[in-house]
């Protein structure tokens, strides 16, 4: 190989790892969907969060009238990092607009002070879930997330209604 051809190879090189980039950004994420139901009956308006140990953020989503939901992490419903992440659900009986927090913009680096003002604003509202499932660890719920989509239910129960 002469010598321009060589130099030629390595400055192709360059602008390729320049680029597309060596290696990922951070932790691989994969597509969550899914349905939240208390006693059988779709949850509307919670708030679901999947963490991943040691992942540097939650991922998070709200439920609609049909308790349906997607994660976002970093992009609008990009997803939850893979692996296994513990889970937590929680929606107060109803939330003033003077004391929900504003959803984070879609790409705000770590979503944290939303949870802590949501944990604020959630703390002086009755509880429509129980409280079991709103401490991370202590839900019992989780969920190991695997490249491709990933479709999650969660099913709640209250301590009226039994589990099947």
């Amino acid at each position: 190989m002469n010598r321009i051809s060589g130099i030629a190879l390595a400055l192709a090189t360059l602008i390729v790892v320049g680029v597309l980039g060596c290696g990922s950004k951070g932790a691989p994420l994969a597509p969550v969907t899914g349905r939240v139901t208390l006693d059988g009956q779709p949850l509307a308006g919670a708030t679901v969060c999947f963490m991943r140990e040691g992942s540097p953020k939650w991922s998070f989503g709200q439920t609609d009238a049909d308790g349906k939901f997607a994660l976002t992490t970093i992009a609008e419903n990009d997803g939850a990092y893979l692996g296994l992440n513990q889970v937590t659900v929680s929606q107060p009986a109803a939330t003033s607009a003077s004391t929900a927090p504003n959803r984070p913009a879609v790409g705000v680096p770590a979503p944290d002070e939303y949870f802590k003002q949501l944990a604020k604003s959630a703390a002086s509202q009755p509880k429509l879930v129980p409280e079991k499932y709103q401490q991370l660890g202590a839900s019992g719920l989780s969920a190991e997330i695997k490249a491709g989509q990933n479709l999650i239910d969660l099913p709640l129960f209250t301590a009226t209604a039994a589990a099947p």
